[in-house]
């Protein structure tokens, strides 16, 4: 599942992520819900809940300290076309000085939304969908890094063979790094920042519809103001 952070409905001049948050949601045959992701400022979180007979669940995660949290209602629902796993208009409230990358925080709060999609591993393609031939110079995917201080968007090219092995395009490019978990849709590396230094990224695969590609945020160190963006891996 991914969270994508939307700018905030009350106050436009509140500095928010531009990454979005990922993780997995697990639902057991008595009925727990088990929600665990990282949020795009880094921070990770965990919840249990019961999922309710219309299957729908209250999500309500106090951050570590009482310095935030994130509340809602999800819902899955496996007809809908481009997600299994819906919710709309979650509450995101961060105390100020809770996140270095984020000094000010947002007391006001600030709106993100979630969408999912059942993760598979197919016979004979890859775990992400939409993808051509590979090739050696252009690669058959991007790595899309924007926001988080950089000077400009930074895309990157790879190579993701049907069975999920991802590598460099061309494989003489040594500014990034990429991994592919395909057991999980799990992608993760680094990159060379504009600023300088290397900044980490985490993402996961949806698979379903419009919504399908890669999403997730990166963080570069020292983590001061605006260090965080988005980053995406998309079928070419």
């Amino acid at each position: 599942m991914a969270l994508p952070a939307r700018a905030s409905q009350s106050n436009s001049s509140v500095v928010y992520p531009s990454g979005d948050g990922i993780g997995t949601v697990t639902v057991a045959s008595t009925g727990v819900v088990t929600f665990r992701g990282t949020l795009a400022d880094g921070r990770a979180f965990t919840q249990t809940a019961a999922l309710s007979a219309d299957l729908t669940w209250p999500i309500f995660i106090v951050f570590t300290n009482r310095v935030g949290s994130l509340s809602g209602l999800a819902t899955l629902d496996e007809t809908q076309n481009d997600s299994d796993l819906t919710a709309s208009d979650l509450d995101w409230y961060l105390n100020a000085g809770a996140s270095n990358y984020f000094p000010a925080g947002w007391n006001v709060g600030i709106k993100t939304d979630l969408i999912g999609a059942r993760y598979v591993v197919p016979v004979g393609s890859a775990v992400l969908p939409g993808l051509g031939a590979t090739s050696v110079a252009n690669g058959n995917a991007e790595l899309v890094f924007t926001g988080g201080n950089l000077a400009a968007a930074l895309i990157k090219k790879v190579n993701i063979t049907t069975a999920s092995i991802i590598s460099r395009a061309p494989p003489t490019d040594s500014s990034f790094s990429a991994v592919l978990a395909k057991t999980t849709g799990a992608f993760s590396g680094n990159f060379n920042h504009s600023r300088g230094g290397k900044a980490a990224y985490n993402g996961t695969i949806l698979q379903k519809g419009a919504n399908s590609g890669g999403y997730g945020y990166f963080l570069l160190t020292p983590a001061t103001a605006g260090n965080a963006g988005a980053a995406y891996l998309l079928p070419k």
